[in-house]
């Protein structure tokens, strides 16, 4: 019985190994086809990297068949890409027990580079020591080649939208500055760039809330392109902006719209623009002087000299009388033909500006002697109390031009038999030139507009003189070539002063 007992547990034992090993196999056959079937290529090298098994993929992807990969050295798929201590990197690492990750870029048996993703692990023996090393690898040459394809695009994409000269925001509908996009040398734009991952209504100034809020609604609102502009105080200067506006048809920011706008400096437009409005007043003002206020005095001339021609029976007061009509229709025609003259060549461009150091008080003196016949006629004296050794830098013909000019206006407005008086004001800066009178002034709204070629101001002299307003304008810019100013202080009744302010080249 005992040995049959003995018999019965050695079956057992028999049995249970035969069923341990047919597991054995049955997990080793899974295993193997799990590695001979794997679309990963399987790499087993020992401790000195020569490879001692691939699985058939290797032989797809590398075109080294099993035979020939057995007993190579890894080192020879290097493509030259990665530098030595890259490798040198990755020994230490799985010699160190650690498993490495990267992508690799290697060569094919045909010479071809391809990239593969890598785990490299070390295989643990009985004594804990590192006996071999696998290799899990991927092909991922198609990834790359897309991913490149993509970087070249954005690339592609970033270097277009740099060369533009317009800004791109994306913007959520509560102003939410997701994204900009623009040439980081164009500093017009780096106001509106402060904002970024910010809200754009916490940045910007208030008065263009109202524009930008208005634009981001009609956008979304309508679903199609919409235009806004919209100025920014830059620096001390006046930029000019347009935004084009269009609906993105996916969120960026949850449950919100969203908007891209292209935005453009049109700052260079908009003074065209306003250049344009003054060229076509300009033009404007210049017809209607020679359609009106030219022909106004020729106008007398031809009626008076007619009258003289065909009259018999003509006095010596007449006479008088008709002389003055003429005198004063002449000198009236003159002095607009000569602003007319001096103006369209400041408009051409054909002033040449010399200034000089010049002794002020003899400039005033030549301006005043052009003009003594108009003061003589009204009675109204004109008093130069510039100091003799006075002393201005200026050119001196267009000095004289405004000197000339503001003091023929002056004597206009004059009462009879009242003064006009020239003095000075001047400082270790600037130099100034006071031109008073006690005459009928101005109104505030006429002083607002005095300077403005596109303004019709011509008012009446006291003696119902006429006026084309051209000669104060010619005045402001001969001064603004100067780097000068001209202010004026007036009252209804109560006068005019017009100060001339010239500044002193520093020494």
């Amino acid at each position: 019985m005992a040995e049959n007992k003995e018999i019965s547990d050695l079956r057992r034992e028999l049995e249970t190994l035969r069923l341990e090993n047919a597991h054995l196999k049955l997990v080793n056959r899974s295993l193997n086809s799990v590695v001979e079937n794997s679309p990963a290529s399987i790499v087993i090298t020992n401790k000195q990297g020569v490879i001692e098994y691939v699985n058939p993929i290797f032989t797809k992807i590398t075109g080294y068949t099993a035979e020939e990969a057995i007993g190579m050295h890894t080192r020879v798929f290097k493509s030259g890409y990665h530098p030595d201590e890259y490798y040198k990197a990755m020994w230490h690492t799985i010699s160190s027990g650690k498993t490495w990750k990267d992508a690799f870029k290697n060569r094919r048996k045909d010479g071809s580079l391809y990239w593969e993703q890598q785990f490299i692990t070390p295989i643990i023996n009985d004594n804990n020591e590192i006996s071999h090393f696998a290799a899990i690898k991927i092909d991922i040459s198609l990834q790359k080649e897309y991913e490149e394809k993509l970087r070249k695009s954005q690339q592609y994409l970033d270097t277009l939208t740099k060369a533009l000269p317009e800004l791109i925001l994306v913007l959520a509908e509560d102003g939410f500055l997701i994204d900009a996009i623009t040439n980081e040398k164009l500093e017009a734009y780096k106001i509106l760039l402060q904002a970024k991952s910010s809200n754009i209504f916490n940045v910007l100034p208030v008065d263009l809330h109202t524009i930008l809020r208005d634009l981001i609604e009609r956008t979304i609102k309508s679903n199609s392109i919409q235009i806004a502009e919209f100025p920014i105080e830059h620096r001390g200067k006046v930029l000019w902006f347009e935004a084009r506006s269009v609906l993105l048809d996916y969120e960026i920011k949850e449950n919100l719209n969203s908007i891209v706008a292209v935005i453009r400096d049109i700052t260079v437009r908009k003074n065209a623009e306003q250049s344009l409005i003054e060229l076509n007043a300009t033009k404007d003002k210049f017809f209607s002087i020679i359609a009106h206020d030219l022909r106004n005095p020729f106008n007398a001339l031809l009626g008076i000299s007619e009258i003289m021609y065909n009259s018999d029976e003509i006095d010596v007061q007449q006479m008088i009388e008709m002389s003055k009509l003429i005198n004063e229709s002449s000198r009236n025609a003159y002095e607009l033909l000569e602003n007319l003259l001096q103006w369209s060549r400041s408009q051409t461009g054909q002033i040449k500006f010399e200034p000089n150091y010049h002794n002020l008080y003899q400039i005033v003196e030549q301006g005043i002697k052009i003009i003594e016949g108009q003061a003589f006629s009204k009675n109204v004296k004109v008093l130069n109390r510039i100091p003799g050794n006075e002393v201005v830098f200026a050119d001196v013909n267009l000095l004289k031009t405004v000197i000339r000019n503001i003091v023929s206006n002056s004597i206009k407005y004059s009462y009879p038999h009242s003064e006009v008086l020239i003095y000075s004001e001047s400082d270790k800066e600037m130099t100034k030139i006071v031109v008073s009178d006690m005459g009928k002034g101005m109104k505030p709204s006429t002083l607002q507009n005095l300077f403005k070629i596109d303004q019709k101001i011509s008012i009446p002299g006291t003696n119902n003189e006429k006026g084309t307003g051209l000669g104060l304008i010619l005045c402001k810019e001969f001064i603004d070539l100067h780097n000068g100013f001209i202010n004026v202080y007036s009252e209804p009744e109560a006068g005019t002063n017009f100060k001339i302010s010239l500044p002193l080249p520093v020494r």
